[in-house]
């Protein structure tokens, strides 16, 4: 494959193009209860892509993965009967390969092909019928494994099983709410816990971000009880507060419809004084950022009376009501507090002001 990103891409995009031009119409049909046709020149104009995937997929390493997989979507976008009939080729032999190998790498490059197929089948005009049958084994490919040391050198197999996890979340219909919440528990917990490897935390907050815009409701009950429970553990140090922060920034500012629970979450643990006092500025402050982006938007009319209700007027309470402790941290959260008023009164019109 080329070494020039815009060439490869320009290449995926008219080998999709040409595949969604040639593609039958009709849908996929099976020769036999449960069997899908074989597949060579007679059945499908995907004959070559398929063959040297599937010559790939069954040897004993499989080389330039990241390679099949773009060039599988490629054919899988182009259209629902090719989506089928990739994921149809694809995953029986994924499926069995990674039931029967233990060794990392091949592990690896197995799930990393199979998310690229995946990743076709979460827009629902063309979600690949095969993956119903097949979902046992998929929730059991990427559940995690204990087995799997959670040292650096194996940090890209933990982010590539969460990038798994994601996809089988975004597909439409696919995990009932409890499987959905399970999976996001697993993603919050890598975004939240240590380890060894921070692109591990990194990855999981991005994937977070990505699961709040598809799916708000389960993010603001399953994922931000976990972040607010993990701010307020004992004895937390500076650079995890940071990076939670950070995530549920991103969050915040990425999903409309989590933003409030998430300064409203904010501003409580600073109120009610569940928040240890080391750490009340950086969460002010975050408070106050996700304020003046919110404010900063084409929306912001609309959002910054509520926020002034549930958030503001609550901060300006508590500071107001709060002794002078001589805390060296006080001017800063008196300022940082005066700057999110601020930007959310520079959005409220003289009546409500």
């Amino acid at each position: 494959m080329a070494s020039d990103e815009k060439v490869v891409n320009a290449a995926l995009d008219t080998l999709e193009a040409v595949y969604s031009v040639v593609s039958p119409a009709a849908p996929l049909t099976s020769s036999a209860a449960g069997q899908t046709p074989e597949i060579d020149e007679t059945t499908t104009s995907l004959d070559y892509v398929l063959k040297d995937a599937i010559f790939q997929l069954t040897a004993e390493e499989v080389k330039n993965s990241d390679q099949v997989g773009k060039l599988l979507l490629a054919a899988a976008r182009s259209s629902a009967y090719n989506c089928n009939v990739v994921s149809d080729a694809v995953l029986p032999i994924v499926v069995e390969r990674l039931g029967s190998t233990e060794v990392l790498t091949l592990r690896r490059e197995l799930m990393d092909v199979l998310n690229y197929v995946l990743s076709a089948s979460c827009d629902i005009s063309r979600k690949a019928e095969c993956l119903e049958a097949d979902k046992d084994n998929l929730l059991n490919i990427y559940r995690l494994d204990a087995s799997v040391p959670l040292d650096k050198e194996y940090s890209f197999l933990h982010i590539t099983r969460l990038k798994g996890i994601t996809l089988l979340t975004l597909m439409p219909q696919f995990l009932d709410k409890n499987e959905t919440s399970l999976a996001l528990q697993t993603i919050s917990r890598a975004a939240i816990e240590r380890n060894e490897d921070e692109n591990v935390n990194k990855e999981a907050t991005h994937l977070l971000v990505q699961l709040s815009q598809s799916n708000p409701d389960q993010v603001q009950t399953t994922v931000l009880p976990m972040f607010f429970t993990a701010l307020c553990e004992d004895m937390v140090a500076v650079h995890k507060i940071a990076s939670l922060l950070n995530a549920l920034g991103a969050i915040g500012v990425a999903a409309s419809k989590v933003l409030l629970p998430i300064l409203d979450g904010l501003a409580s643990v600073i109120t009610t004084g569940s928040l240890a006092l080391s750490h009340y500025v950086p969460t002010i402050t975050t408070i106050r950022k996700m304020i003046e982006t919110t404010a900063a938007t084409t929306n912001g009319d609309t959002v910054c009376p509520e926020l002034m209700t549930k958030v503001v007027a609550p901060l300006l309470s508590w500071i107001s009501e709060s002794p002078d402790t001589g805390h060296q941290n006080q001017h800063s959260i008196v300022v940082e507090i005066a700057k999110a008023t601020a930007a959310v009164f520079s959005k409220l019109d003289t009546e409500t002001q």
